[in-house]
């Protein structure tokens, strides 16, 4: 049973108590008083009881009710959040795409609405139309398949893993080549098809440079033509 602590009922006879069963029914152990109505308090109690189980069920359910909808919410916010970098990620390519020049372009696969797009945004002068148009363009570019066209323009720039590798080995071979003689001949062994001549006379004019402008510029020309020969 639970008792009500506190609870004091009127009652004829001292040791009489007065329990509420789990059910929610009232009985007293003893006479009650004199015209106490037994059936309206009993009703009165069924309604405490039944309002004291509701709030347990409010209690138990209400943070599973919550935690579902913070995490509706949640997926609502990342969904957000990654159709938002999505975007971004579009235009950077959009703008890298409007950035190429005329031949470079034409190498690239794209639907006419797109090129028509970029040829528009490269067209325009003001900051805010060139604002509009690249939000554009990336609308656009969400209906093709963007993964072939990025790897493109890395190739383009450079940026690619493949062509940084290739970058820092031509620029490891250019200094050795101008700090050491004797790299020369380990250079050509694993390049046979270089022109031994050409090399020879770049590297001269490196070395006999007067001024440092001269010689940044031939070390320059070496790269280039150690580029050439891959």
């Amino acid at each position: 049973v639970i008792e009500f602590d506190g609870l004091e009922l009127a009652q004829p006879h001292r040791h009489s108590e007065t329990h509420i069963f789990a059910d929610g029914h009232l009985c007293g152990i003893g006479a009650l008083p004199a015209g106490f109505a037994e059936n309206v308090i009993d009703q009165i109690f069924q309604s405490i009881f039944a309002i004291s189980k509701l709030q347990g069920r409010l209690r138990h359910n209400g943070p599973i009710v919550v935690a579902e909808s913070v995490r509706h919410m949640t997926d609502f916010e990342v969904s957000k959040s990654e159709r938002k970098r999505q975007a971004n990620e579009l235009q950077k390519l959009g703008l890298r795409l409007a950035g190429l020049n005329p031949r470079q372009l034409a190498d690239v696969d794209l639907p006419d609405p797109v090129r028509q797009a970029i040829a528009d945004y490269q067209r325009f002068a003001s900051h805010e139309a060139k604002r509009r148009q690249l939000q554009f363009i990336g609308k656009l570019m969400r209906r093709i398949d963007s993964e072939p066209i990025s790897a493109l323009l890395d190739k383009f720039d450079g940026t690619s893993a493949a062509a940084q590798y290739q970058f820092n080995q031509l620029e490891r071979w250019r200094d050795r080549l101008i700090d050491e003689p004797a790299a020369l001949t380990q250079y050509l062994d694993e390049h046979p098809h270089a022109e031994r001549q050409r090399l020879k006379h770049q590297l001269q004019k490196v070395r006999t440079a007067h001024t440092e402008e001269q010689k940044r510029l031939a070390a320059r020309n070496l790269f280039r033509i150690l580029r050439e020969f891959g």
